[in-house]
């Protein structure tokens, strides 16, 4: 193996050390540094739909702010992060240009307050499967995580 690529192969294994994965009574727990990502879950979609909505909540236990600047999707041709308002009665979807994370704080993305839209998707997502996706923060970089399949608590 050369040089270049031992160099490529340790900074992969670093990287991939530097991220744990944990299970707990709220599923699944991504943590990378000063960042954990839990309650990552998209619903299931119906029919021939090609877009699909997910939530997540991001804590940063760091004494400085970051930002979620986006995320991608290999199931997607894009993914965007929403919120929604009401204009003259009705409700209106607008990207977000990012989501700042505050200091030792955390940000949600449950239902009705926001969510992840993810556009174009090659194939439906179904109950009980997982789709992978990389968070892309300011600070803290690039991180690898899945969500979950899940209907919606009745």
């Amino acid at each position: 193996m050369n040089i270049f690529k031992q160099g490529l192969l340790f900074s992969t294994l670093a990287a991939a050390s530097a991220i744990s994965i944990e299970a707990s009574a709220q599923g699944q727990e991504i943590k990378a540094g000063e960042i954990s990502v839990t309650q990552s879950v998209v619903r299931p979609t119906r029919g021939g739909e090609k877009v699909g909505i997910g939530y997540l909540t991001v804590r940063n236990t760091a004494a400085a702010a970051d930002r979620l600047v986006a995320i991608e999707s290999p199931v997607a041709e894009k993914v965007e992060v929403h919120r929604a308002s009401i204009d003259s009665g009705a409700v209106r979807q607008h990207e977000r240009d990012g989501i700042p994370v505050p200091p030792t704080g955390e940000v949600s993305l449950p239902s009705g307050a926001g969510h992840i839209m993810f556009e174009g998707i090659k194939t439906p997502f179904t109950e009980g499967d997982t789709i992978a996706a990389t968070l892309v923060f300011e600070t803290a970089g690039r991180i690898p995580m899945t969500f979950r399949v899940e209907s919606a608590p009745r």
